[in-house]
């Protein structure tokens, strides 16, 4: 029996990362309770008003935060030396405005991506800290510190495993360059500014042994009026039919969005792709999550077209398909969106970009 169309679109993209893919189902259930919790528990701090923002004024630089050791590429790390004292690269950014509390603000984000966060409890660096930059790098040096003594920790262990089962000896043992490869890499930009809403970015990868490493791209709103970066809650308040709906809407981009992908699949195999209705039943049998598993991101974009939700890999979808991208048009959520944000669509915000 011949295979249905978007089965065959569907295992193609499995294919691609089934080496490891059911390993980090567990490392997909985490991400997604992560994002949801903090949510929840992490709403973003606002500082109260000091300093009056000229809206057309704003510009940024990009600062190194922290960095220590060596970026070493995973095809070449068997030949360069391994040095004890500093096992992996860790480099940290974050955009500079000149401007103390968005600054504040933006060094804390970024520190959130390497720092333990405690889900429980408030992150332990605020706003308002006094020397709050050198409090975040003495932070990520000790972490440094702690990491790099847990990997000098394993290598011993490995040693130790590796000549006792005979694979090796005491002087030609040699570490495994995935333990000496590893990095923490976080990159920052300045997207845009439109009035008082200005946009940054996000990028994280890292890689810490295995198949592959892990990649995200994070994108925060700052209201300079409020002073605060928006969330989620901020957008479309705490009413439930409110939050509901716009996860109906991100439910029908999701869709849209595997729809494009089976009419592009088509295009380049040459098969006719399959009509709607029977893409609809079969997607709702294979589709990566389900409705339910839906949620709203907490990293958004606003564009021209409308409001862009994030999603890391295996959040909605494979390590494969890398980051996916979920548009809600304007028409269709201002209607959700709470009284101070109804306007947001009257901006001059920047198209989606063409690929």
């Amino acid at each position: 029996m011949k295979k249905s169309f978007l089965a065959l679109l569907v295992s193609s993209v499995f294919l691609l990362s089934a080496c490891d893919e059911k390993e980090n189902r567990t490392e997909a259930t985490e991400i997604k309770q992560t994002e949801q919790t903090q949510q929840t528990t992490q709403a973003p701090e606002t500082v109260q008003p000091s300093e009056k923002v000229a809206t057309d004024k704003l510009n940024a630089e990009i600062i190194t935060l922290f960095e220590k050791g060596k970026s070493v590429d995973l095809d070449e790390s068997t030949e360069h030396k391994f040095n004890p004292a500093e096992p992996f690269f860790l480099s940290v950014q974050a955009p500079k405005t000149g401007v103390q509390w968005l600054d504040n603000l933006l060094l804390i984000e970024a520190a959130k991506f390497i720092l333990p966060v405690d889900q429980d409890k408030p992150f332990p660096f605020t706003v308002v800290q006094t020397n709050l930059k050198a409090s975040l790098e003495a932070a990520l040096a000790t972490y440094y510190d702690e990491y790099a003594k847990e990997i000098n920790e394993s290598l011993v262990e490995m040693k130790k495993f590796d000549i006792e089962a005979g694979d090796a000896t005491e002087q030609n043992w040699q570490p495994s360059p995935m333990m000496t490869s590893q990095y923490f890499n976080l990159e920052s930009k300045f997207l845009d500014q439109q009035r008082n809403i200005a946009t940054f970015f996000f990028y994280f990868e890292n890689y810490t042994g295995g198949a592959h490493g892990w990649h995200n791209g994070v994108t925060v709103n700052a209201d300079l009026d409020r002073q605060s970066l928006i969330s989620v809650e901020d957008l479309f308040g705490k009413e439930e039919n409110s939050n509901k709906a716009v996860k109906a809407l991100l439910w029908e981009s999701y869709k849209n969005y595997h729809w494009a992908l089976t009419q592009e699949f088509a295009k380049d195999s040459n098969e006719p792709a399959p009509s709607r209705e029977k893409f609809e039943a079969e997607f709702k049998e294979n589709a990566f999550i389900q409705p339910e598993d839906l949620y709203i991101s907490n990293s958004f974009q606003f564009t021209k077209e409308g409001v862009m939700f994030s999603y890391p890999p295996y959040a909605i979808g494979s390590y494969a398909e890398g980051q996916i991208e979920l548009l809600v048009e304007w028409k269709d959520i201002q209607p959700l969106l709470t009284k101070e944000y109804q306007g947001l669509a009257e901006y001059e915000f920047k198209p989606i970009p063409k690929e």
